[in-house]
């Protein structure tokens, strides 16, 4: 289906009390540079709020996001 339907589904899912929906996301096409954390909010329909294991909070494509291995739908 894509990563945009498997989102949508994984934040109703935990919309409604299932669990959190782990993702990660490099910080720019260039980078090594990983970040991971949980989906807490859908923000459009093409960006998510992600809250990284450190605790930054920020917008992110969904296009951009991976789910962490287990955590895909």
């Amino acid at each position: 289906m894509g990563i945009y339907a498997d989102l949508g589904r994984a934040i109703a899912a935990y919309a409604e009390g299932g669990p959190p929906v782990r993702v990660s996301i490099y910080a720019d096409a260039d980078s090594a540079v990983e970040l991971c954390g949980e989906v807490t909010a859908e923000l459009s329909e093409t960006h998510v709020r992600v809250r990284s294991d450190d605790g930054l909070v920020f917008a992110a494509a969904k296009a951009d996001l991976t789910f962490l291995p287990g955590d895909a739908p």
